[in-house]
């Protein structure tokens, strides 16, 4: 394709129609080269976008999964603690009761350590997690099994 004309081809008035061809030539050509640049510039975008589209979700299931894991663990926590609070309330109770049966040791009433013995079982009731709602609470917070 021509883009300079002179006169050592020939005389340049004999090009003269074929400088106007080139011209469009060359302008078609530039034009469908834009069209073809255009279409990959689309291509590209969309590809790109799929990409990004996927990342997202893929992130999206990550937190979801890190999320779950992390309920989990917190609920393992609330568990092991319950667990605690509940040994400790049955050891109230068992001291409680221990208590009670050496009243003659105690150098106290028999009324006085049975009133004792009930405060201290109303404080054991106060940390059982069985009697206080928080089992209550974990228990409504699990989710029902899916159906088979």
């Amino acid at each position: 394709m021509k883009s300079q004309w002179s006169d050592e081809d020939g005389r340049l008035e004999i090009q003269l129609t074929e400088i106007p061809v080139e011209m469009l030539v060359t302008a078609e050509m530039t034009y469908r080269r834009s069209l073809i640049a255009r279409r990959q510039w689309l291509i590209d975008r969309k590809a790109e976008a799929q990409a990004e589209l996927v990342r997202r979700q893929i992130q999206a299931e990550q937190e979801e999964r890190e999320r779950e894991e992390r309920l989990a663990s917190e609920r393992v926590g609330r568990l092991l603690s319950q667990a605690k609070m509940l040994e400790r309330a049955d050891r109230i109770r068992a001291y409680a009761d221990s208590i009670v049966l050496r009243d003659d040791r105690v150098g106290m009433s028999g009324d006085q350590v049975a009133q004792w013995a009930t405060w201290a079982r109303q404080q054991a009731d106060r940390i059982d997690p069985s009697l206080n709602g928080m089992l209550a609470g974990e228990i409504a917070q699990i989710p029902p099994a899916p159906a088979t």
